[in-house]
């Protein structure tokens, strides 16, 4: 069987990390890829070996040098290119589309019922071993009902939204920053762990001068008794994230950490150690042969999407900090990562 075509619209981190991941499997073959700046594109494609070079996302659609297509650009343009891509009748791998404001909700809205070719969302959480043995643990009421979900997650946020910073998010202004970058990853474990309704009833941003959120807090409800509370905090002295979830329910608990996810009942604690993860792309294929993906549908980012507009909706001017150097120390090593 010969290998799947791919072309990869985008020449950022995001599209890096997917071509490495590209080269490593036997069954994907990186064809092409596409940049509105044709020198990224080219130096992209030396690097990784793609044949084929476009500086139009239509020119590439229309070509037939890709059987499949990875979505990797910034939000902004992102709901766009991926209407384009999946009016092409291409199966899509999408960077995350999320929506933090109406009109962009009304777009994705319309993107979830009339795209019209198979797509994936690439929310990384999903493809971790011990995060979908969290989540299918609560979602086969292993703990009993959940009562309380919590997460809280530290790291040098302030320096990726900073003026210098080498990415797209250096632009970053309102609406726009941590709570959908971050904050959408943790709602993705609510929507995928909790077939409940979810609102927003608080949420507390920090910014930055430009207005670009890089800390938040946002506490939501759970049908009628389950409370969660979601917090990122900014701590420069991170090198890395430092990130912790919990699960409280009525028959035990489960914690995600960095290091694995400890699922506590009456009688035992099970513990699955973080492996390494499984590749986004290879979703690719199995959306190409109509198999089962791992990854989250645009449906999943609809949801997660409301949540976001329903949170800088409720965060407004009163709910809105100006960020400042945090005076806490961050974290121990049991709060790790997800």
């Amino acid at each position: 069987m010969s290998a799947l075509r791919v072309g990869i619209i985008g020449t950022g981190l995001a599209a890096n990390s997917h071509a490495f991941d590209i080269l490593s499997s036997d069954d994907l073959e990186l064809a092409a890829v596409c940049s509105r700046r044709p020198e990224r594109a080219v130096s992209f494609a030396a690097r990784f070996g793609a044949e084929h070079v476009f500086a139009s996302v239509e020119e590439m659609l229309r070509s037939g040098a890709c059987e499949a297509v990875v979505v990797a650009v910034p939000p902004q343009v992102v709901l766009e290119i991926s209407r384009a891509v999946l009016g092409y009748g291409y199966p899509a791998l999408v960077e995350k589309p999320v929506a933090t404001s109406t009109q962009a909700l009304d777009k994705l809205a319309a993107l979830a019922e009339a795209s019209g070719a198979p797509a994936v969302v690439c929310f990384n959480r999903r493809y971790q071993r011990h995060v979908r043995a969290a989540v299918e643990a609560v979602r086969a009421g292993t703990i009993g009902s959940v009562r309380r979900f919590a997460a809280r997650w530290v790291g040098p946020y302030a320096s990726r939204y900073a003026a210098d910073a080498p990415t797209y998010r250096s632009q970053a202004r309102n609406r726009h920053g941590l709570l959908p970058d971050t904050g959408s990853h943790i709602l993705d474990l609510l929507v995928w762990a909790l077939d409940t309704p979810l609102t927003v009833e608080n949420c507390v941003l920090n910014r930055n001068e430009r207005g670009a959120d890089v800390g938040f807090t946002v506490t939501l409800r759970l049908g009628t008794q389950v409370r969660a509370c979601i917090r990122a905090s900014d701590e420069a002295n991170q090198r890395t994230e430092q990130r912790r979830v919990e699960f409280e329910a009525d028959h035990g608990a489960i914690v995600v950490g960095d290091d694995g996810t400890a699922i506590t009942t009456s009688d035992r604690t099970e513990w699955i150690p973080a492996e390494e993860t499984h590749r986004p792309v290879d979703d690719l294929v199995a959306l190409h042969h109509g198999e089962p993906v791992l990854g989250a549908t645009l449906h999943d980012a609809l949801r997660i999407s409301r949540l976001l507009v329903e949170a800088y909706d409720c965060a407004g001017a009163s709910g809105v900090k100006r960020w400042g150097r945090p005076r806490f120390k961050p974290w121990g090593r049991l709060n790790g990562s997800c």
